[in-house]
């Protein structure tokens, strides 16, 4: 159940953190998902855990597109 919270929490707080830093969704996108499979072990985890990951990972790449949106101007 742990694992499943952390699935859905961490890759999107890493990926609005990366395009902020790297100015870059799809390098903040390739960041987020070399960290998720190969640091977290991600290939090796329970379906459930997999599917809450990759939902985490497509709300955070949404949300960082609403922000480079609304950030645009600056």
């Amino acid at each position: 159940m742990l694992n499943v919270l952390l699935a859905l929490i961490l890759p999107f707080f890493m990926m609005l953190f990366f395009t902020r830093v790297s100015y870059s969704k799809f390098g903040a996108l390739l960041v987020t998902l070399m960290i998720v499979i190969f640091a977290f072990d991600g290939l090796k985890q329970t379906i459930p855990v997999i599917i809450a990951g990759t939902v985490s990972i497509a709300a955070g790449y949404w949300m960082s597109l609403r922000i480079q949106k609304k950030n645009r101007g600056v």
